[in-house]
């Protein structure tokens, strides 16, 4: 018969080494449970408590997130003039300032404040508006504040905000639209060579993104600087947007131009059209 190994007196001696040190692990463990009972329980209490304090924080935003969606209609809705509408905007912006719809209210707030002759507060709030190229309502922002600035005779710190718009949004058109704004911002301070020169690149760039109605428009507004130059009869304020214009905020009938008491540059205050569309 054959002989059965034995296992070597040091192998075993190992293995039970091993137990023994897993069991000792696990009874001090439950030594150490037994005698700690209360802050285990205070612990496991805490977490419960968190992870539900978290899910009630979620669900209230998302409340206080509708409450303000619906408020800010509520407002538009009810507004039967600029007054009544900037009461209900600075109250509903006391309520709601750091919900999503608090930088909506923001941008319809400064379009109305400038057109009632109030460009710093019109400046101020558009400054608040969330910037980026990524934000859904930062050009807006940013044009108004721009147009808030100009109101104010402030002109190299407009044509700055102008040209880093220019640079910065999302958008081909509306790098196209905050460099226009420059450009006729310079023709009305009397700088006609820099303003030709920004409205010839303008056209080119939007001949390259084949924008058939910006074509247009920068071809007429070049012809009328160049015309007004050689013909010696160039003025400041020699180049005006037009109504709706590719290139400048949107202006209703009857609205005065930049820089008057009365002063529209701002896009329409229920619209962000040219936030959220275009080409790259």
């Amino acid at each position: 018969m054959a002989k059965r190994e034995e296992s070597a007196p040091w192998q075993k001696e190992t293995r039970d080494d091993g137990q023994d040190q897993f069991t000792r692990s696990v009874l001090r463990l439950v030594a150490w449970g037994r005698e700690n009972t209360t802050y285990l329980l205070v612990a496991l209490a805490a977490l419960a408590l968190g992870a539900f304090g978290i899910r009630y924080y979620a669900g209230f935003q998302e409340r206080v997130r509708g409450e303000a969606a619906t408020a800010l209609v509520a407002v538009r809705l009810s507004a039967q003039d600029e007054e009544t509408a900037i009461v209900g905007l600075e109250e509903f912006l006391g309520r709601y300032a750091d919900t999503p719809a608090g930088d909506e209210a923001r941008v319809a707030l400064a379009g109305f404040y400038l057109r009632a002759g109030r460009a710093l507060e019109a400046e101020q709030t558009a400054a608040a508006v969330e910037a980026g190229p990524d934000h859904p309502l930062g050009f807006a922002g940013r044009r108004l504040q721009g147009a808030a600035q100009e109101a104010q005779g402030a002109t190299e710190t407009a044509l700055d905000t102008y040209e880093a718009l220019g640079s910065s949004a999302r958008f081909g058109f509306q790098r196209r639209m905050a460099r226009a704004a420059a450009a006729r911002l310079l023709a009305n301070v009397g700088r006609p060579d820099e303003a030709e020169a920004m409205y010839a690149e303008l056209l080119e760039l939007a001949e390259a993104d084949e924008a058939i109605e910006e074509v247009a428009n920068y071809r007429v507004r070049l012809g009328e600087l160049r015309a007004a130059v050689e013909t010696g009869a160039y003025s400041a304020a020699v180049v005006t947007p037009a109504p709706g214009e590719p290139g400048e905020p949107e202006l209703e009938e009857g609205d005065e131009e930049p820089g008057s008491a009365r002063d529209t540059t701002a896009v329409d205050p229920e619209s962000t059209e040219g936030d959220e569309k275009g080409t790259v």
